[in-house]
């Protein structure tokens, strides 16, 4: 699609327009028309929503969404959780975090909490690089030696999730999904004392190998394994540009 006609959809009532999805692992729930019809066609990353399927967290249990983007999985963990278990929901892209927002109050059955914010190893500030504007999927902080123009960039506030279980008496995860563009390494040291302690299945979405190696040094010394997304254990190399498992 026309990337001018996508942002006004984004931004326009039309985009608003309240539908149900299709099919799929929240069919039923509603969703807003525009962008990424595939959300409630029903058929977006169907290879992920099986692997979720077949490890889907128990009623009253806790999930983390880090890197919501609009929502979709942060509704499917809440639907799986119910009303008695609770959802963290995180991300710093203020366009996305609106649509996230109006998703959750389209579906007032979900328990979501909702945080403004990059989860990252300490609490403070940083600057965020939309490269392809607000509201896509694939806004990142630097990688190494990326250099972005002033113009590209906007501060969002980061997050420890091991500080921030200290401050709301959060309910520990038992599923973490986790597709930050190269940061999960940062943001996994920023929740280590819960990884060390409960060990929560981790769906993760890998984008460098940076960040490949950078999960192999937080995870494997707390006894993390890494599998595929059909359960079979891979290489921890070989998880690059791929969305995987990390358990215990």
């Amino acid at each position: 699609m026309n990337p001018f006609i996508k942002q006004t959809l984004l931004h326009s009532r039309m985009g608003l327009a309240p539908v149900r999805i299709r099919h799929g692992f929240l069919r039923g729930a509603r969703w807003t028309l525009w962008p990424h019809s595939a959300y409630w066609r029903g058929h977006y990353e169907p290879e992920v929503q099986t692997a979720l399927s077949r490890h889907i967290p128990p009623l009253g249990s806790a999930a983390w969404d880090l890197g919501a983007h609009f929502g979709f999985y942060s509704l499917w963990l809440a639907r799986a959780v119910g009303v008695t278990g609770e959802v963290a929901s995180f991300e710093p892209d203020s366009t996305s975090f609106a649509r996230l927002r109006r998703h959750l109050a389209l579906n007032p059955w979900a328990n979501v909490r909702a945080y403004e914010c990059a989860t990252s190893d300490h609490d403070g500030r940083a600057n965020l690089i939309q490269s392809e504007g607000a509201g896509e999927t694939t806004s990142h902080f630097a990688y190494a030696g990326e250099v972005a123009s002033d113009a590209g960039k906007i501060a969002v506030t980061t997050i420890s999730l091991d500080a921030l279980i200290a401050r709301e008496n959060f309910q520990p995860p038992v599923l973490i999904k986790i597709d930050i563009e190269g940061h999960a390494p940062a943001a996994l040291r920023g929740a280590e004392k819960t990884l060390t302690q409960f060990h929560p299945r981790l769906l993760t979405s890998l984008h460098s190998p940076e960040e490949c190696s950078g999960l192999r040094d937080v995870l494997e010394p707390i006894g993390y394994r890494v599998s595929d997304l059909n359960d079979q254990p891979i290489e921890w190399a070989d998880a690059i540009f791929q969305t995987v498992w990390y358990h215990v």
